[in-house]
């Protein structure tokens, strides 16, 4: 595969043989036999009834009804069932989404790829024909059946049903093409059902054939030199660059961001390189944050001197290139001030499949930190970064390793990074909280600031919200601000990042083999993050290493109740008092699971549950991050309306059903509402494949 200079595009040939290639990659039959002839007979059954209507369908369905029936083939499809339905599924997404019809065909012949040919076509076209089948079961049934009515009104097809006449060339059409990849299918299993002798060896197949597998022996060594160049001791960091990026000594495969040219591998000789690796789907907040974090480096020359970033970009070769992609990758690149690939087709699949297994690149950017002789000194130095900055430098392991020992729990290190204005709270008593509900974060800042004042403390209040609400969070913001309520962040963007370091947190832990058993700092990140995976207020109070925290229902109550605790206060210090009586305001423990995104291998931290008090009430955390509404408005109950008539309707034999009915029938009509099921119809049609 070559790519083309002047456009940087792959060739039009070159595209054909890497569709080839990725077709002829999903293939490797297992041996096992299907009889397809039966199969086959159901799909033209299927598809003749579904379009009787159409010329000769009826002489056709006749002639089928003449055959002698069936073998019994039950069993067999019984073990077809679960791909054939794969199948339906596959097929009614793409129909659904308007998607792209290769990677869709490619996905397919994936989950067929233990199939002989003749049968993934079979398989695949009884996918189709279910689909087709059910619209034309909707459709013809539309005029007189009322739950046939209501499943149209929800998958948008009255307007294709009430339009027949004015459509019918196109239905003949596709029926004719239906018709004649049904005709096709059957030559094709007729084919293999022919004696040897009558196949005569086709030399243009072999050749692909021994193409392939020549290529997948080259990308077998390629993978094993790659593992013993990893194990072997260099002189400098050439080798390893060069078998990462390319091989031809002619090719300039660096791009430099800052000046904007290609360049040779060698301006990475004996230096410190921390290869950034991604793929197109890279989060441009984090983007942003490392180009900070970048440029901070830069400012000193000794860092400067040492280290270079190199933008290493992982592509999937199961989709072709697209304009779409080659625009994307150009935007990213364009605001990387350092090196980036040429073009991600130049990283060989090798490569990616050392990326993938031994550095266990899935979806997340890493960073893989090469020392000058390039000898991996670190797997992912992201976390690292994100955690200390600059004071990571070089973002070896055992630096991580230090840091931490150096590390202890304190307010300083939470709030590190997060505002400039926590430099000038040296000696005070500062409190971080969060939540979205505004009337909590009233009456829990006024009994804050009321407690400080009635302890003599000087208390400093920074709201940091949750990580995922940022439209809600923005607007406590504002709210916030405005009624002078605590002190906000410069930067509301900055509050992601906040969650963000905390995340990195636990997985540099994690990394480096703690576990929450044995270390005190994971288990107070795992309360930090238990925080913002529940929907309640919170907050954090702390002076140094003194701190307490405790969820929004009990920090507002302790602070209500200072008089019980003030003595104690007094005696003992605010914060001491304030955690003797948070443990007292303490429910019996119950568990919950926080689930921690990003986290490829969990038995690596073992099945551990949040053992806590009723102010840990902790929610799903993948489940919270799955949400983030737009503020738009649905009227639903006719949407429920139509969803009860359908069920009524499909159950009608159960007891209680029709009087249901009739009930539903009295109702008055609802008003219009086509534009919006419009709106919902390919939501609907992708939540039905999903289910």
């Amino acid at each position: 595969m070559q790519v083309v200079k002047g456009d940087r595009r792959l060739s039009s040939s070159s595209d054909d043989n890497v569709m080839m290639n990725q077709v002829q990659a999903t293939h490797a039959p297992d041996g096992r036999e299907v009889d397809l002839k039966p199969i086959v007979c159901i799909i033209e059954q299927i598809i003749l009834r579904a379009t009787s209507t159409m010329p000769g369908a009826v002489s056709q369905l006749d002639a089928l009804d003449k055959k002698p029936p069936q073998s019994d083939f039950s069993a067999m499809l019984e073990v077809l069932a679960y791909t054939i339905t794969r199948n339906v599924i596959l097929t009614a997404t793409y129909a659904s989404g308007g998607g792209d019809a290769h990677a869709t065909a490619i996905t397919i012949l994936n989950a067929l790829s233990s199939y002989s040919w003749d049968a993934k076509v079979v398989i695949a076209l009884a996918g189709f024909s279910v689909n087709y089948a059910e619209f034309w079961l909707v459709a013809q049934l539309y005029p007189s059946h009322p739950l046939a009515k209501l499943i149209s009104q929800l998958k948008q097809l009255p307007d294709l049903v009430e339009s027949g006449d004015s459509l019918k060339p196109r239905f003949y059409a596709l029926s004719s093409l239906v018709k004649a990849i049904l005709d096709l299918t059957k030559c094709i299993v007729e084919f293999k059902e022919l004696p040897s002798q009558y196949i005569s060896s086709d030399a243009a197949q072999l050749q692909t054939a021994m193409a392939w597998v020549t290529n997948e022996k080259r990308n077998a060594e390629a993978y094993q030199t790659l593992l013993r160049l990893f194990d072997t001791v260099h002189i400098d960091n050439m080798k390893i660059l060069k078998a990462l990026t390319y091989t031809k000594d002619d090719l300039q495969p660096l791009y430099d961001g800052y000046n904007e040219r290609r360049v040779t591998i060698d301006v990475l000789r004996r230096k410190m390189v921390l290869l950034y690796i991604s793929d197109l789907d890279i989060s441009l907040d984090e983007l942003m944050i490392f180009k900070l974090l970048y440029q901070n480096m830069h400012t000193y020359p000794r860092l400067e001197s040492q280290h270079e970033v190199v933008w290493l970009p992982v592509m999937d070769r199961s989709t072709p290139w697209t304009d779409v992609n080659q625009q994307k990758f150009e935007h990213i690149r364009s605001v990387m001030p350092w090196y980036s690939l040429w073009h991600p087709y130049l990283v060989d699949q090798a490569v990616i499949k050392y990326i993938k297994e031994v550095w266990h690149f899935s979806k997340k950017p890493i960073i893989v930190v090469l020392d000058p002789q390039g000898k991996v000194v670190n797997t992912n130095a992201l976390h690292m970064m994100w955690i200390w900055g600059s004071m990571a430098f070089p973002f070896t392991s055992l630096r991580e390793e230090a840091l931490w020992k150096e590390t202890t729990w304190s307010m300083e290190f939470l709030a590190d990074g997060v505002d400039p204005m926590l430099f000038n709270w040296d000696g005070r008593t500062v409190c971080l909280y969060g939540g979205e509900d505004m009337d909590w974060i009233r009456k829990f800042t006024t009994s804050a600031k009321a407690a400080a004042l009635a302890a003599n403390i000087t208390l400093e209040m920074l709201y940091v919200g949750q990580s995922n609400a940022r439209e809600k969070v923005r607007k406590c913001f504002s709210m916030i601000e405005a009624e002078k309520l605590s002190h906000v962040l410069q930067d509301p963007d900055v509050i992601w990042f906040f969650w963000l370091r905390l995340e990195s947190m636990w997985h540099s832990k994690v990394q480096q083999g703690k576990s929450v058993e044995n270390d005190v700092i994971m288990q107070e990140i795992m309360r930090m993050l238990s925080f913002d995976a529940s929907a309640q207020g919170w907050a954090v109070i702390g002076s140094g290493s003194e701190m307490a925290k405790a969820n929004g229902d009990t920090i507002l109550r302790s602070f209500n109740e200072l008089n019980n605790w003030m003595k104690n206060a007094r005696e003992r210090g605010f914060i001491v008092a304030l955690n003797d009586h948070i443990r007292e305001l303490q429910t019996p423990h119950h568990c919950n699971r926080l689930i921690l995104p990003g986290i490829d291998n969990p038995e690596k931290v073992g099945d551990r549950r949040l053992s806590s008090s009723s102010d840990d009430n902790v929610m799903m955390k993948q489940v919270q991050a799955t949400h983030a509404p737009d503020g738009r408005e649905v009227d639903l109950k006719p949407i429920v309306c139509i969803i009860e008539q359908i069920i009524l309707r499909a159950t009608s034999t159960m007891p209680g059903a029709v009087s249901q009915l009739d009930a539903l029938d009295e109702k008055p009509p609802q008003s219009d509402f086509s534009a919006m099921l419009e709106v919902l119809a390919y939501t609907i049609s992708k939540i039905s494949c999903k289910v």
